[in-house]
């Protein structure tokens, strides 16, 4: 499935005419994303239950992913690493490593409307009541976070970062018959 046109804001930082610099808010367009259709079902069941709960949503900022373009982000950050592969990879992973080239367990990167996305503060998106939501209800529609904090993998933090796991759905269903 193809998601078009999900819109979030964004601050720039432009140039006045008199050279001085301020912050605007602006709306722009997330590029197309896709996602395979079992995991786009669940995805959008789980915004429309988050809207009628909490009356937000998150976008999917990255879904799908192809080793190629998998490669191309590797090695754009490398240089944000000062080129060191073992840095880098604790941030991207590899093409053939990363969720986002994984059909069955496909990831998503989540981004809400006000443009937050934890890139690059962790706790922004933390914070956000779109977050306390997933932790409290994903697991139902079958995402699980993918890099919870002290998971000792080496792998940073991603509170953005969630993947499909249909195993997840039929854990929930047994937990809240175990709480029943």
């Amino acid at each position: 499935m193809i998601i078009k046109g999900q819109k979030v804001k964004e601050k720039v930082r432009v140039k006045n005419p008199d050279g001085t610099r301020k912050t605007v808010i602006r709306t722009r367009t997330i590029p197309p994303q896709f996602l395979p259709p079992n995991v786009y079902k669940q995805y959008e069941k789980m915004m429309l239950a988050m809207e009628k709960s909490i009356g937000k949503r998150l976008y999917v900022d990255s879904g799908y992913r192809s080793s190629a373009y998998q490669l191309y982000l590797f090695v754009y950050f490398l240089k944000n690493h000062d080129f060191s592969v073992r840095e880098t990879v604790k941030f991207v992973a590899l093409p053939g490593y990363s969720e986002h080239g994984s059909p069955k367990y496909q990831a998503i990167d989540f981004i809400n409307e006000d443009g937050i996305d934890g890139d690059p503060n962790v706790k922004e998106f933390k914070a956000l009541p779109e977050n306390t939501w997933l932790h409290a209800h994903a697991r139902e529609y079958g995402f699980v976070l993918s890099y919870p904090k002290d998971r000792g993998t080496g792998t940073t933090y991603e509170p953005w970062h969630w993947r499909y796991d249909p195993e997840a759905i039929a854990s929930a269903d047994k937990r809240k018959k175990t709480a029943s």
